[in-house]
């Protein structure tokens, strides 16, 4: 708790400092390189370090009841909002996202943003994360529906992957790498770095951005597996999912690490269902769960024994 403080205190200073520069120089921080701000994360990694073994002594205590770990809540608090963002500034991204993305989408696709900015954050390692997905075909789970083109099948598929086979088509498995490279002839006006990622479409100009491309599941499959949840916690998400048959359901192209060597293995994705929950925390949540992406960020993917071990 103390290391984590004193990260934030040295990383709000700084925002707060960039704040109160002209405009053009807080906007140059923004978008800074992935390479200076990890510089500036090991830094405060050293910095914070050195102030941990420093003698702390609070006010008003006796020795014995100093506690080396204790750190002002309010202060802790508004640092945290400095890094973080108020409720309002995390209202403000999710509204332009979202008109963002409503401008994006056409009658052909329904795109979403993902990963950290479309959850609400603003942190500066963070790429551009969309998925498109059109609106047809759509996938079937387990039983045939006859709006779907593809109907998915998990046996003899490892965990939270499927294959996909075509309903009206007699062929075999639906192939990753062929919807990929299918994918990718029909890209035009692409960077010159533009490269295939695992199940994304890569570049890193102007900064960090994937483009994935995925399958949807009909909102009756995905009610159906909503269905097997007992939860209280997102009950009222749930809820609103399947009285508007939301799709919160895909299927992207991404196979398991091992055991796949046809390609025909696709990854069932809840990135949207995620999303929505993440939507649905209060502020004091969110900034609990940020705190957490803070730490893989600037601790855990730092290491080499520990780097991607924890998926943010």
């Amino acid at each position: 708790m103390k290391y984590l403080s004193d990260c934030f205190n040295g990383l709000g200073a700084w925002v707060a400092f960039k704040r109160r520069q002209s405009i053009p120089d807080y906007r140059e921080f923004l978008e800074m390189e992935k390479v200076e701000f990890d510089q500036l994360s090991f830094e405060l990694f050293q910095w914070a370090r050195m102030a941990y073994k420093r003698k702390q002594t609070i006010p008003g205590l006796t020795s014995g009841e100093y506690n080396s770990f204790y750190i002002n809540p309010k202060y802790f608090w508004d640092q945290l909002q400095l890094v973080i963002g108020t409720e309002e500034d995390v209202h403000v991204r999710r509204e332009v996202i979202a008109l963002y993305m409503y401008a994006l989408c056409g009658s052909n696709s329904c795109d979403y943003m993902s990963g950290s900015k479309g959850e609400g954050f603003f942190f500066y390692w963070s790429d551009v994360d969309i998925m498109l997905s059109t609106p047809l075909p759509e996938i079937s789970m387990e039983s045939f529906h006859p709006d779907c083109a593809f109907l998915a099948m998990r046996n003899d598929c490892q965990p939270g992957f499927c294959k996909l086979i075509q309903c009206h088509a007699k062929c075999d498995y639906y192939s990753r790498t062929g919807f990929l490279q299918l994918r990718q002839q029909r890209n035009f006006n692409v960077n010159f770095d533009h490269r295939n990622r695992g199940p994304c479409f890569s570049t890193n100009y102007p900064d960090g951005f994937d483009r994935c491309y995925a399958i949807s599941v009909h909102p009756d499959s995905s009610n159906v597996f909503l269905k097997t949840f007992q939860t209280k916690f997102w009950n009222d998400v749930k809820l609103d999912i399947m009285n508007h048959n939301i799709t919160v359901m895909h299927c992207v192209p991404k196979g398991p690490e091992k055991g796949d060597e046809d390609g025909c293995q696709w990854l069932i994705s809840f990135s949207v269902l995620e999303q929505k929950i993440v939507h649905s925390l209060n502020h004091v949540q969110f900034c609990c769960y940020g705190v957490m992406k803070i730490l893989i960020h600037v601790i855990i993917d730092v290491c080499a024994e520990t780097h991607d071990t924890v998926s943010s």
